[in-house]
């Protein structure tokens, strides 16, 4: 995988400090993300929401490159999901749905579609990306 500039320390702040959402900005890609909590199966569970992605390019593999810095990440941990709001682009939604996140169910039908995993089987994925190297 090509290097990818991530400077993750803005990150590790944010996810340290009482900040509840920021804008944290990386070489190629701002994402603004939030701590939150969310209703899964009539639940309230911790979440850790990514709002808004701007990418420098889009379909340039930027964002794949962040997600897999972000699953070795242990305060990803921290949080029972990663949920992901208002997908815009389609070619974007089926990235998550190809790769095993769960979809919201749309209220309306002009709604954006939404996405969220839990963390432990992002994280897993980490293993089944190591494995599919060997």
């Amino acid at each position: 995988m090509d290097s990818i500039n991530l400077n993750f320390s803005a990150f590790e702040k944010f996810m340290s400090c009482s900040l509840r959402n920021a804008w944290i900005d990386f070489e190629d890609i701002s994402i603004y993300f939030r701590k939150s909590s969310r209703y899964f199966d009539h639940q309230l569970y911790s979440t850790l929401d990514i709002a808004s992605i701007q990418s420098v390019e889009e379909g340039q593999g930027i964002w794949t490159k962040f997600i897999h810095l972000l699953k070795e990440h242990p305060s990803v941990l921290n949080f029972k999901y990663l949920y992901v709001e208002s997908v815009l682009s389609p070619r974007f939604a089926n990235w998550f749905r190809k790769n095993d996140w769960l979809e919201i169910k749309k209220v309306y039908i002009d709604e954006c579609p939404c996405f969220y995993i839990t963390t432990t089987d992002f994280v897993k994925s980490v293993v089944n990306d190591l494995l599919s190297d060997i």
